[in-house]
């Protein structure tokens, strides 16, 4: 049996690429709302009665705070929502991960003691495992173990792979792309927010039509100020959707373009990327969906993983299919 301590270093790398990171996409959305509050009320302010110029000018100033709080949010409030996130990942790092361990396995089992418990877990059991760059994890329904890659001598660590990460290179090549990725979530916004959505867009158009019939009654370069401006709200309230959806996949969701391997089989599924490998079993999956362009494969009601079908042939979207199917209820 090896006995170890996990270093907090190694603990935080299996959390580092889900630390809060500053959202691009509600930032650019918020600067976009700004501007297009400021341009209104500005046209606003200059056209209207000399009397009603002040109550007109609030939709000038409120561009402000709009502004500022974008700005507040992308540089203080994630750097905040960071380190309290590392606050509380220190606190579990202490309590269950900064004693000794040790772990032992054979083909039929692994085994992890602590200074409160000793586990016995069959690999049948096993629910995930991920292998990165200093670690491996192993986790069951009640127990959870970090193992420092450290700990093992290269023949041993190939052994534990064989058994928890088995990877026979036989798998499908996936990458998500941009199209793939705002086709599915798109439509998958509107199925899980119908209401808020249509709320959101009939405010835009009202907002638009209200610019517009102002812009009618209009002559000169105000009435095309006014058209140019309730044309640009009509765009936005359309298109802004997508473009988030753009801004997020460029940047809070890099792994999607990264290209990745992925086996599946009787157990769950393996996956091999450039970074690390993982498996996870299909227990933790509650169901599957299939679009035009991808499948899913749902953990909960917002989350799931994503696999586009290009580069599949048809007979390889059909084995998919019935493999999903046999596995996963269809949602």
């Amino acid at each position: 049996m090896t006995t170890y301590t996990v270093s907090w270093e190694e603990y935080l790398e299996i959390y580092q690429d889900h630390l809060p990171q500053p959202s691009v996409g509600s930032f650019v959305s918020c600067v976009v709302i700004g501007i297009a509050v400021g341009v209104f009320g500005a046209l606003l302010t200059y056209n209207v009665d000399p009397g009603g110029k002040l109550i007109a000018s609030v939709f000038l100033w409120l561009s402000f705070p709009i502004f500022v709080g974008a700005f507040w949010d992308l540089k203080y409030r994630t750097n905040k929502r960071k380190l309290r996130a590392i606050k509380g990942l220190q606190t579990v790092y202490r309590k269950y991960h900064s004693s000794q361990h040790a772990f032992a396995f054979d083909q039929s089992k692994w085994t992890y003691e602590d200074d409160a418990s000793k586990h016995e877990v069959p690999w049948t059991a096993l629910q995930s495992a991920a292998e990165r760059q200093h670690v491996i994890e192993l986790s069951a329904k009640g127990a959870y173990t970090v193992v420092p890659k450290r700990s093992f001598g290269e023949k041993e660590l190939d052994e534990l792979r064989l058994i928890a990460l088995p990877y026979t290179r036989s798998g499908w090549a996936f990458r998500v792309g941009f199209l793939d990725f705002v086709l599915t979530e798109v439509p998958t916004l509107w199925r899980n927010h119908p209401f808020l959505m249509a709320e959101g867009h009939a405010a835009g158009f009202v907002f638009s039509g209200l610019i517009a019939s102002m812009a009618y009654e209009q002559t000169g370069r105000v009435a095309v100020w006014g058209w140019l401006l309730a044309a640009s709200i009509f765009f936005l309230t359309v298109t802004t959707q997508f473009w988030y959806f753009l801004i997020k996949y460029q940047t809070s969701h890099k792994q999607l373009r990264e290209a990745s391997e992925v086996e599946f089989s009787d157990r769950g599924l393996f996956t091999h990327t450039a970074k690390w490998d993982s498996f996870i079993a299909w227990a933790n999956f509650r169901g599957f969906r299939e679009t035009g362009r991808c499948f899913l494969l749902n953990i909960n009601e917002t989350r799931y993983y994503l696999y586009s079908k290009r580069g599949l042939s048809s007979d390889q979207r059909a084995s998919l299919r019935q493999l999903f199917k046999s596995k996963l209820a269809e949602e």
